[in-house]
């Protein structure tokens, strides 16, 4: 923030956002766990002139301006997951990965995967 006399002027870092929040839940029940991962991002406030200024936009990333205008409004996801102990060694998971389906860019050009579905077995040793 830079003080300038009345006026007041406040610069953010580039690619970065005014609010985050993460929070995560889970719930144990004899040998099965349950849980969920929430996130939240404000919008960008800055990003680098070259995809805003009219001479350049559309030679870096055609179409991006024009997506960023109506994308980039801060988002909301939720992942969650269902874990069964098969044995003090080994652990098998399912999790839906932005079980909302949400559609965002968590920076210019890349768009982030849709809902996705995960299948893993783990093991300690």
């Amino acid at each position: 923030t830079n003080n300038t006399g009345n006026s007041k002027i406040v610069t953010y870092l580039k690619y970065r956002r005014k609010h985050t929040a993460k929070i995560f839940l889970s719930t144990k029940f004899k040998k099965f766990e349950a849980g969920t991962n929430t996130y939240y991002k404000s919008k960008v406030l800055n990003i680098d002139n070259v995809f805003l200024n009219p001479l350049t936009r559309e030679g870096l990333l055609p179409g991006f301006y024009d997506y960023w205008q109506t994308a980039n409004n801060g988002y909301f996801l939720a992942d969650i997951f269902l874990s069964y102990n098969l044995s003090r060694m080994l652990k098998i998971s399912v999790a839906v990965k932005n079980a909302g389906n949400t559609e965002y860019a968590d920076r210019p050009g890349n768009i982030m995967p849709q809902r996705f579905f995960s299948l893993q077995l783990s093991g300690r040793y």
